[in-house]
Formats: C-alpha cells, structure tokens, sequence
C-alpha cells in the first residue's frame, strides 16, 4: 500500500505541472491566499462531532497551502451520554493541503491539521475537557468560477488530551471525518 501511494504521489507531482494551458494561471500557485468555510462530521462509537471551520490560508509554493482555522461545533455523546447527551465545541487548527492534481475544472488534494479543542463537557468520555485535535486526509475541489469552488474530503481524525492529566484520563477518540463546503482564492 504505501509504494502504491509513493508511486501515486510521484504520478501526480509530474501530471501537476503542466494541467493548464500556456495563457492559463494556475489559481492554486504561490503567493495566493485563500478563504474557506466548510463543515464537518466526524463518527465513532455512536458519538458524532458536527463542526464548522472558517479559515484563512496562502500558498506557499504552487499546490501547498497552509491555513489557520476557527471552530465551533456541537457534540452529540449518542449512547455514551453521560452528565449530558450534547455539549459544544470551540477550538483553532493548523492545516496544510497540497493539491498535486491541478487542472482547469478543479483538483484532488491530501490535507493534515493539528489543533486545539475546547468542549463544554469531557470528551471523550472519561477523558478532558480540553483537548489536541489530529487530522489527516483526501479529497477534492470542482471550480464554479475562476476563483470559487467547492471542496469535499473524507479522512481520519483523532481527540485526545495527551495523557497531560494521566493515562487513566486520555481515552481518546479516533473517528472517520468527513467535509464539505466552499474555497474562495483571491
């Protein structure tokens, strides 16, 4: 599997850099900032995490951007409810996303954040209510106009707290994460 994505990586670097026409700009090239707001899902042993990410990012070389997201959301805990079955979460991420297949009509990027999160009530259960926020994963733009599209991705994601108040309170969670929304480039 990973020679598969080695070679897949390699493939996409090449076909990358020619995908536009000679009298085309690339929209993903260097120097670009981005704006972004999309929303999430995240599922796992029936606990569901429903949050919105507005961000702001640049590329920092052609395809390779790194943004700084706000977010919020809402925690539904399922049948693990404790105290309480939802509580809220707020938290900051770190994000960088390479797009190694360009073309006109959109792109398919790799993306891994990190982060912070703060919820009203301990999350996982057992666990914290602050926590660090892990994110790795694939998806894809389609343009709707020069420098608008739209942006879906799937990917792993991780909430723990690091064992920062012992073991016995870092249950963590590792979910399947799912996103869409839209990316404004300007």
């Amino acid at each position: 599997m990973r020679s598969l994505t080695a070679i897949a990586l390699v493939l996409g670097s090449l076909l990358t850099a020619r995908a536009f026409a000679a009298d085309e700009e690339d929209p993903l090239a260097s120097g670009r900032w981005t704006s972004y707001a999309y929303g999430s899902w995240t599922a796992a042993g029936g606990e569901h995490l429903n949050e919105v990410h507005v961000g702001l990012g640049r590329f920092l070389v052609d395809g390779l951007s790194v943004s700084l997201e706000t977010v919020g959301g809402l925690l539904d805990f399922g049948r693990k409810a404790g105290p309480t079955a939802q509580t809220w979460a707020a938290g900051l991420d770190l994000v960088a996303r390479w797009h190694p297949l360009r073309a006109a009509m959109g792109s398919l990027y790799v993306d891994a954040g990190t982060g912070l999160r703060l919820f009203g009530s301990p999350f996982p259960v057992g666990g914290t209510r602050f926590d660090f926020a892990l994110r790795a994963g694939v998806g894809g733009t389609a343009y709707l106009a020069r420098n608008v599209s739209l942006e879906a991705g799937v990917g792993w994601f991780h909430i723990s707290n690091a064992a920062l108040w012992g073991i016995a309170r870092n249950p963590g969670h590792n979910a399947a994460w799912f996103q869409g929304g839209l990316l404004v480039l300007w």
